[in-house]
C-alpha cells in the first residue's frame, strides 16, 4: 500500500513540476486580458504607451504566431534530444519575454516579445502531453493529462491578480521568476522510459521507471513498454508520412484536428483575450468579474478532470458542447439587442455575466481538458512528435482566425454575429461527435488503436 501511495506521489510531483513551466505558459496566454484594456485606455496614465486596437488584436495572436516556430522545432528534435531536455530548453524564451514586456516601451517590443513567447508554447504543447502520458500509470491517465490545461487557467488567474497589485513592468519582471522556478525544478526530474528505450538506453529507462513508480518491482511493466516500443519502431519509424499513410494514425490525426477545431470554434482564444473588453461593453469595468469568470474556469476544469475516468470523455465533452451552445446563442441575443437600441439598460448586463459564466462552467469540464487527455491517447510513441506539432500549429492558426474575426465584428459593432458563428459551429461540433469520436475511457492504448480500426458503426455501438 506504501508502496501505491508513492507511486501515485512521484507521478503527481512530476507533473507538478512540468505544470510550472504550463503556468507559465497560461501567464503568457492571459496577459492580454489582463493589459490590453489598459494599455488601449488612453486615459491610463499608468502605462508607458498605449497601442490602438488593431495593434492589440496583434499583441493578443502574437504568441500564437510563434507557436508555429516552436511547435515545428520541438517536433524535429523532440525524438533525438528528449522530452525533459525539450521541456527544460523552453523556459528561456519565456523568461526572455517576460524581460521584454517589462522594458517595452512601444508596439513593436510588445510583440516581438509575445512572439518569442510563442515558441516555447509550441516546444511546451508538443513536449509536455508526450512526457505526462509517457510518464504516467493507467489508472490515472487522463487525470494527469487534464493537469495541462488546468495549470494553462492557473497562469491566466495568476496573471490578471497580478494585474490588479502592480504595474505592467513590475509584474512582467515577477513573471520572469516562473520560468526560473520551473527550470530548477525540473532538473530533479528523470526523462521519459519510452524515450530512453526507444534509444536502446535500456538501465537507465529501468531506473527512471522505478523512480517513477517509487518501486524497484517494474520489470514486468519495464518489459512490456521495451516490447511495445520495439514493435512501434518496426513497424513505423514514426515519419511525417506515415501520420497519413497508416490507417490508425490518419484516423487519429483526424479525430484530433476535430476535437480541437471543435474547442476553438467556440471562441474560446477571442474569449480569453478579451473578456474585459467584452465586459466592459455590457457596462461592467471591474476586474473582478473577470477574475471570477477565470475561476469557475478553472473549478470547472477540476470537475472535469475528476471526472473523465469515470463519465468518460465522450459523454463529457458533448454535454459540454449543449452547454456552451446555449450559452453563445444568449450572447448573441444580448449583443444583437444591445448594439440595435439606443435605450440605455442596467439590468441587461447581468444577462450578459450568466450567459458568460454559463460558457465557461460547460467548456471547462468538457472541451477545455477532452482534446487534450485524448492526444495523450490516440498516437503511438513513435508519432507523437508529428502529430501534436501539426496539431498544435493547427490549433494556433484557427486560434488566432478566430481572434482576428472576433476583433473585426467587435470594431464593426456586429460582435453578435461572432457569437452566432461559433455557436452554429458548436451545434456542427455536437453532431460531428456524437458520430464520429470513440470512448477511450478505461481501455489500453493498445486497446485505442484497435479501436481505431473497427467500422465506426461498430464504433458507435460499443459508445452507446
Amino acid at each position: 500500500m506504501w508502496i501505491f501511495e508513492r507511486n501515485l506521489y512521484i507521478q503527481y510531483l512530476a507533473v507538478g513540476f512540468v505544470s510550472i513551466n504550463v503556468i507559465n505558459g497560461g501567464m503568457v496566454y492571459g496577459w492580454p486580458s489582463a493589459f490590453l484594456p489598459q494599455l488601449q485606455d488612453t486615459r491610463n496614465t499608468h502605462v508607458k504607451f498605449h497601442i490602438t486596437p488593431y495593434e492589440g488584436s496583434w499583441v493578443a495572436i502574437a504568441s500564437l504566431l510563434g507557436v508555429l516556430i516552436g511547435a515545428p522545432f520541438a517536433a524535429l528534435n523532440v525524438d533525438h534530444i528528449g522530452r525533459r531536455k525539450m521541456i527544460l530548453f523552453s523556459v528561456l524564451p519565456y523568461f526572455i519575454n517576460w524581460i521584454l514586456t517589462a522594458i517595452a516601451d512601444c508596439f513593436g517590443v510588445l510583440f516581438i516579445g509575445r512572439l518569442i513567447a510563442g515558441i516555447s508554447d509550441g516546444i511546451m504543447y508538443t513536449s509536455v502531453p508526450m512526457y505526462i502520458g509517457e510518464i504516467s500509470s493507467p489508472e490515472i491517465r487522463g487525470r494527469l493529462g487534464s493537469t495541462l490545461e488546468i495549470s494553462i487557467l492557473i497562469g491566466v488567474i495568476l496573471i490578471n491578480i497580478l494585474e490588479m497589485i502592480f504595474t505592467l513592468s513590475t509584474t512582467a519582471l515577477l513573471s520572469a521568476l516562473v520560468p526560473v522556478i520551473s527550470f530548477s525544478c525540473m532538473l530533479s526530474m528523470p526523462e521519459s522510459p519510452y524515450f530512453l528505450l526507444m534509444k536502446n538506453h535500456f538501465e537507465e529507462a529501468e531506473t527512471a521507471l522505478q523512480f517513477l513508480r517509487g518501486s524497484e518491482d517494474i520489470e514486468q511493466e519495464l518489459n512490456d513498454i521495451n516490447a511495445e516500443v520495439k514493435l512501434e519502431m518496426e513497424q513505423s519509424k514514426g515519419s511525417f508520412k506515415d501520420l497519413f499513410t497508416i490507417q490508425s494514425n490518419r484516423k487519429s490525426l483526424l479525430l484530433i484536428l476535430l476535437l480541437r477545431g471543435c474547442q476553438q470554434l467556440t471562441g474560446i482564444k477571442a474569449f480569453v483575450f478579451y473578456f474585459p473588453l467584452i465586459l466592459s461593453v455590457g457596462g461592467s469595468e471591474s476586474s473582478w468579474p473577470t477574475i471570477f469568470g477565470f475561476a469557475i474556469l478553472l473549478a470547472s476544469a477540476i470537475a472535469g478532470a475528476n471526472l473523465v475516468d469515470y463519465i468518460g470523455r465522450r459523454k463529457l465533452i458533448l454535454v459540454s458542447l449543449i452547454g456552451v451552445t446555449t450559452a453563445l446563442i444568449l450572447e448573441g441575443i444580448y449583443f444583437q439587442i444591445q448594439q440595435s437600441t439606443t435605450e440605455d439598460s442596467t439590468s441587461i448586463p447581468v444577462v450578459l455575466l450568466i450567459a458568460m459564466f454559463i460558457f465557461v462552467i460547460f467548456y471547462g469540464f468538457g472541451l477545455d481538458i477532452v482534446p487534450i487527455v485524448m492526444i495523450t491517447e490516440l498516437f503511438s510513441t513513435n508519432i507523437k512528435s508529428m502529430s501534436n506539432c501539426i496539431e498544435e500549429v493547427y490549433t494556433v492558426i484557427l486560434g488566432a482566425l478566430v481572434t482576428k474575426f472576433f476583433q473585426a465584428m467587435d470594431t464593426a459593432e456586429t460582435a453578435y454575429i461572432a457569437f452566432y458563428f461559433f455557436a452554429s459551429c458548436s451545434i456542427t461540433s455536437l453532431i460531428l461527435i456524437y458520430f464520429y469520436v470513440p470512448e477511450t475511457k478505461g481501455i489500453t492504448l493498445e486497446e485505442i488503436q484497435i479501436l481505431l480500426k473497427i467500422e465506426r458503426n461498430q464504433k458507435i455501438e460499443n459508445n452507446d
